[in-house]
């Protein structure tokens, strides 16, 4: 009988079951490279709204797009490396390619993370994240066991030494990369977009900002129907702060005379102007101060509850608010320059917010006052007045006519930011004196 001859087993050639991780390398690379296209093509016009702190998008929107796209690049990157090595039958590369499959699992895993903060994910979705990332958890066990014990594997990597020192910072670093990106954009993000709610921009956040304003008599109901006098105002702060005219609250020549439960401050849709949410607020003035310069506060203070008890706003509601915009001072602004105004005129009704333009068609520097051809009318005061960079150049509070042409007064932000020095020391005549007021 003849003898059996056994076939040697060549191990100079990839074969076995590593022709499997060889063939996961070569998918990881094609389908990575793809990913970046898909996602320049995805979200080709979408750059710059998304790097836009304060734009439309969720705030980690765009850390969590260059996390990914990062992640795409470092994926094919580290794929190619360890093929080109396989293929060169080097040592490390067991080893190192059980150490990828461990970066997958954990940058998916920070992906699902950050994710979530953006996205509501439904139960089945959240489902099919947990099994993937079994999945691939359950790969790094099975190729571990694999690639340490198989004859195969010992006798077919055995070119070269293991990676050297340097060799695996430079690996560990381009492995940083994506975790730095995510890092540093949400940090830019974060601080950029202070004082913003999420998925506003910065127009519907400067929009959402102007309220209107009305404050029942205090001999009358305390009731939105009831009567009294009202205007614009402008939330400063996201705790529900308030600028306003001082002219806008009831009162007669000494006094004022809004309800002692307040006034009601409506908020507007940024879209369409209609009255969105409804709140109480508390006003503010300072003795002396405020009749001189006309310059007034609310604080809000709880959502409205109507009769029915539908509540109208949001308990400890975080504000839309210029907080975040910049100011322009009147020596910033000239002759020409393009002036918008937010309100709520009488004139159209006084309930929605109302947009104007116009722009700077002169200056009361002595008074502090901008003039504009952008229509101002009962109901504006203590608005919004932006220059074309959406820059607060102060509130409008009075207009100016004649039998043909009209001007629009706007209190400078000036004459804001001294009437806050001014209100930190008592009235007097002799102080007012010492600040330019002339009597």
């Amino acid at each position: 009988m003849p003898k059996k001859i056994s076939k040697k087993k060549n191990y100079k050639v990839i074969g076995g079951w590593l022709i499997l991780p060889i063939l996961g390398l070569i998918i990881t690379i094609g389908l990575n490279i793809y990913n970046v296209f898909d996602y320049l093509i995805l979200f080709d016009g979408e750059w710059a709204e998304m790097m836009n702190p304060t734009g439309i998008y969720p705030s980690m929107t765009f850390p969590l797009v260059a996390y990914e796209f990062a992640i795409f690049l470092a994926y094919a990157g580290f794929a190619a490396f360890f093929l080109v090595s396989a293929i060169m039958r080097k040592k490390f590369v067991p080893k190192w390619i059980v150490y990828f499959y461990a970066y997958i699992v954990l940058t998916n895993v920070i992906d699902v993370v950050v994710g979530s903060s953006i996205v509501d994910f439904d139960d089945e979705t959240l489902r099919g994240m947990v099994k993937s990332i079994t999945q691939s958890i359950t790969t790094v066990i099975v190729w571990g066991l694999y690639f340490k014990q198989s004859e195969r594997v010992r006798k077919t990597f055995v070119i070269g030494k293991e990676l050297g020192k340097r060799a695996q910072l430079v690996v560990a670093a381009i492995a940083l990369v994506p975790l730095a990106v995510l890092g540093v954009v949400s940090a830019y993000q974060s601080n950029s977009s202070e004082g913003l709610p999420e998925g506003v921009s910065e127009q519907d956040n400067l929009r959402m900002s102007v309220v209107n304003i009305l404050c029942p008599y205090a001999d009358d109901e305390f009731s939105i129907d009831s009567g009294g006098s009202g205007g614009s105002g402008t939330i400063t702060s996201e705790d529900g702060a308030i600028l306003t005219n001082a002219h806008i609250f009831p009162q007669n020549d000494t006094d004022y005379l809004t309800h002692e439960e307040g006034c009601f401050v409506s908020t507007p849709s940024p879209k369409t102007g209609e009255q969105m949410e409804i709140y109480l607020a508390q006003p503010y003035s300072v003795e002396g101060w405020s009749e001189l310069y006309d310059i007034a506060y609310l604080e809000i203070y709880a959502p409205y509850v109507d009769e029915d008890g539908v509540v109208w706003g949001e308990e400890d509601k975080k504000f839309a608010n210029i907080g975040s915009a910049p100011e322009c001072s009147i020596s910033e602004l000239e002759l020409g320059d393009p002036i918008t105004i937010l309100g709520y005129p009488s004139l159209s009704g006084g309930l929605n917010l109302t947009l104007t333009e116009g722009v700077v068609s002169g200056f009361s520097l002595e008074e502090g006052v901008i003039l504009t051809s952008a229509q101002v009318s009962p109901g504006n005061s203590g608005g919004l007045a932006l220059n074309e960079d959406g820059c607060m150049v102060g509130i409008p509070s009075t207009y100016y006519s004649d039998e043909g042409n009209s001007f629009g007064g706007i209190i400078s932000i000036d004459l804001l930011l001294e009437f806050n020095e001014a209100v930190e020391e008592p009235y007097s005549v002799e102080a007012a004196e010492e600040l330019g007021w002339i009597f």
